[in-house]
């Protein structure tokens, strides 16, 4: 197994839509090399985000994937992120500064559409997963 990438809750609603070939391809591509992790907050984002006729689907999905903790290691990475952030103007989200923050403590990539992320991988706190370069 390589490294490990953490997918966004924007990456596996894409998927699941079915609408973009990168997307699928790339996607697809990590869960057969075993490389696809979630954190908590994406699973909770996912299966409430989910129809109840697709969520069994979903469950066996990211069973099937890499499940990386939340620690205080983490929610302190967390609070170092967001202050360091805010020192140059931006405020992010918690669940977004949340999950970078482990992102670079498991040294995992992120892959995430959401642009609400785009401060973060700037900052250079989280390096940033793309199906097009890898």
């Amino acid at each position: 197994m390589g490294g490990l990438v953490i997918v966004d809750t924007s990456v596996w609603v894409a998927y699941f839509r079915g609408t973009d070939p990168l997307i699928q391809g790339g996607l697809d591509g990590l869960i057969d090399d075993d490389s696809v992790a979630i954190v908590p907050p994406i699973r909770l984002e996912l299966i409430l985000g989910c129809r109840k006729a697709q969520r069994k689907l979903l469950i066996e999905r990211i069973n099937a994937v890499h499940h990386l903790g939340v620690t205080e290691q983490t929610w302190a990475l967390a609070e170092k992120l967001s202050l360091d952030m805010r020192g140059t103007g931006t405020t992010p989200g918690v669940v977004d500064v949340l999950i970078a923050a482990a992102a670079s403590q498991h040294e995992a990539l992120l892959w995430t559409l959401d642009q609400d992320f785009a401060p973060l991988f700037r900052g250079k706190h989280v390096r940033a997963f793309s199906p097009a370069r890898e």
